[in-house]
């Protein structure tokens, strides 16, 4: 397994000055290191290998080898699994700066917005009623939306970065995702 940087990724210094001190930036570097070594651990107990970790300007992603040819349950189980371990980090934890980390990587993983881990559990729900359709995308384009909004209503310049970020990272992934569904 290797790790990738994108471009991006150094953008992400400039978000230094919202979140106040680079000691800040490395926790949450490490609980998003932590969220995305957990897919890649549950991958492996379901005999997959992992291509690379991708650092991006608001997160990370595992690019798991074989993923798309497992059953839904181990997808489930894998996609699951990071929002899991943060959600742990969180119930267990005293440390109130880890808690508030843990909990927002937790609940905007959750969030049903593709390619977040909760819109890829999305897609195999809606796939097993064959629903993965223009729904999937207004719904999408909908969370995004309330998640720009909200960076603005709660005065979040990162909250409402990330949602112009997904806007557009989802609207390149979307159409992949499509084409994949309708011509395979």
């Amino acid at each position: 397994m290797k790790f990738e940087f994108e471009k991006s990724f150094f953008l992400s210094f400039l978000f230094l000055l919202d979140l106040n001190t680079l000691k800040k930036f490395v926790v949450i570097f490490i609980f998003v290191l932590i969220h995305e070594l957990t897919h890649v651990f549950i991958g492996k107990i379901f005999g997959l290998k992992t291509k690379k970790i991708v650092f991006g300007l608001f997160g990370m992603h595992a690019e798991i080898i074989n993923f798309d040819l497992l059953e839904r349950k181990k997808k489930f189980l894998i996609l699951i699994s990071g929002p899991l371990i943060n959600f742990l980090i969180w119930f267990l934890c005293k440390n109130l700066f880890v808690r508030q980390i843990n909990f927002f990587i937790w609940s905007i993983n959750l969030l049903p917005i593709y390619p977040l881990d909760g819109g890829r559990i999305f897609i195999l729900i809606l796939k097993k009623f064959n629903r993965a359709n223009i729904f999937f995308i207004k719904f999408n384009r909908g969370m995004i939306l309330f998640l720009c909004l909200s960076g603005i209503i709660f005065r979040s310049l990162f909250l409402f970065l990330i949602g112009v970020y997904l806007f557009w990272l989802n609207k390149i992934l979307l159409n992949k995702l499509l084409f994949e569904l309708y011509f395979k």
